[in-house]
């Protein structure tokens, strides 16, 4: 809080002070102790000893003692100086009778302390259902001394996945090896992977935040997985992504390091040949190739997820899981579904991966999922013995549990690094884009036009809305955050706050990168 008046203050002692009477030196009632009382909002209070030159700064203004102040010498001096400090309202001046009846307007004195170090300890508490290490401090208020709960890693054992197998030794050398090319793999990990990715990232990156400080994975707009055709559009053009899966394994080295010059062609080769035998959308996208070849160029292949095994678990996928839905087979086309096709249709590059397909992560973080194990999907339910109908499993809920370490479990995740951070982003945008649809197709349910204002505001500007631009309106609830209505609410309660504390002093406002 800055000083009440900028001009030199006077020295203390002087015959000005006595007759001003606020910048005069107070005995303290302790024999080792005096008060300062300046044109200042926050005083001080020190013990002295035997240096009794002192000097007070605040802002530009400092109040030097004109002639050693010699009190009475304590018994002891301390090793180690308490100061006080204490806040007094910026009253008028009174006069010096006045002061000494009432003294300053105090409002706290608190001793001062130096700041105890907080230390969590270490990370060794394991949650009794999924065995995901914790901090002790992470414990539910409900846990005993003999049990400790915990609710964010697998919700009190509702939420029950199937480890990730441990990586390729290739790989995993890679993730913990401490030589140069190791280090040079992490370094680059995020461009390895996309080297090797069956699909392509369809989002706006902001490059401008890495200008200065830690690395950051920032997006602008939608985000999406688009897949192209298996073949390229024409046969000058490079293959690039799930293409380089068709054609064979040489060319594809080399189309790869011709996109990537900076990377070690022996770690690039290594990497190849370890997904060419692990990676089970390998084997499948090579099948599909072979199915299309073997008919017509505008032959289609639906990859599909059988809905045949135990929902209530995240059960390990086998190759029986992931079908080939032909044409004229009798099933029905679902919106996840990934087609895959030899040519794309007229004016059309891409088809988008729909983020409730198992697929959706594997085909893309190839280096995260080296088997290509299936990620969450819209059919995921929890574990509930208790119910028959148990609920979906979310994917705030999935990634929460993948995302913990657990001692029986490598976690290619929580190694991958840059590309970890991009893990979190796109999880974080697909279940915000997830819960998107989920508003919009059930604005009924929401009774969105029964909200307070909506109504008045629409048939008011009938007379200035132009025909070509109606479209369909979708009002969001509060619950959803960022929201107008729920940065509504939030402004209602920070206003509220203030009604009863009164003038807000600060108002800070803390954002995060999910």
């Amino acid at each position: 809080m800055p000083p009440t008046r900028q001009s030199k203050p006077p020295r203390l002692g002087s015959s000005s002070n006595a007759r001003n009477g606020r910048n005069t030196p107070r005995q303290s009632t302790s024999s080792n102790q005096y008060d300062v009382l300046a044109d200042f909002q926050v005083g001080v209070s020190m013990p002295s000893g035997p240096a009794a030159s002192t000097t007070f700064s605040w802002a530009s203004a400092s109040i030097q003692p004109s002639a050693p102040v010699q009190p009475q010498a304590p018994s002891s001096v301390p090793s180690q100086a308490a100061f006080d400090y204490f806040v007094w309202d910026s009253a008028p001046a009174v006069s010096s009778t006045n002061r000494n009846k009432r003294g300053p307007n105090l409002k706290a004195r608190v001793s001062y302390l130096e700041p105890s170090v907080h230390n969590l300890g270490s990370m060794d508490v394991a949650c009794i259902h999924c065995g995901a290490l914790h901090w002790d401090g992470e414990k539910l208020k409900s846990s005993t001394l003999r049990e400790a709960k915990f609710g964010r890693c697998c919700d009190h054992g509702k939420v029950r996945i199937t480890p990730l197998r441990e990586p390729p030794a290739v790989l995993k050398d890679l993730l913990l090896g401490n030589d140069r090319a190791s280090k040079g793999f992490r370094d680059n990990i995020r461009q390895y992977n996309m080297a090797f990715a069956f699909t392509s990232l369809g989002v706006k990156q902001d490059g401008d935040v890495n200008l200065y400080g830690g690395w950051v994975f920032r997006i602008h707009g939608q985000l999406s997985h688009l897949a192209g055709s298996l073949l390229p559009p024409t046969a000058e053009t490079a293959p690039t992504f799930a293409q380089l899966y068709i054609v064979d394994t040489s060319d594809a080295l080399g189309h790869r390091m011709e996109r990537n010059t900076n990377l070690s062609s022996t770690i690039m080769s290594t990497l190849q040949s370890m997904l060419n035998t692990h990676h089970r959308y390998a084997h499948i996208y090579k099948h599909a190739y072979e199915i299309i070849s073997a008919h017509t160029p505008d032959y289609e292949v639906r990859l599909r997820v059988l809905q045949d095994t135990d929902r209530r678990r995240y059960n390990l996928p086998t190759g029986q899981e992931v079908a080939a839905i032909l044409p004229g087979d009798g099933s029905a086309t679902e919106t996840r579904d990934i087609i895959l096709r030899s040519r794309m249709p007229e004016g059309r590059r891409f088809d988008r991966i729909h983020e409730g397909h198992a697929a959706y992560a594997p085909l893309h973080y190839v280096l995260l999922f080296p088997f290509g194990e299936d990620g969450w999907n819209y059919d995921l339910r929890l574990t509930n013995p208790q119910q028959r109908n148990p609920g979906r499993l979310t994917l705030t809920r999935y990634t929460a549990y993948r995302i913990q370490s657990r001692p029986h479990e490598f976690s290619t995740i929580l190694r991958g690094g840059k590309l970890f951070q991009q893990y979190l982003v796109d999880m974080w945008a697909a279940a915000e884009q997830s819960r998107l649809s989920y508003l919009r197709n059930n604005q009924g349910l929401l009774r969105a036009s029964l909200y307070s204002g909506l109504q008045d505001a629409i048939s008011h500007a009938d007379s200035t809305v132009s025909l070509q631009d109606l479209g369909s309106r979708y009002v969001l609830p509060s619950s959803h955050i960022g929201s107008p209505r729920h940065m509504q609410q939030r402004f209602q309660d920070a206003m509220a706050v203030a009604r009863y504390y009164r003038k807000v002093d600060l108002f800070i406002t803390v954002t995060a990168n999910p």
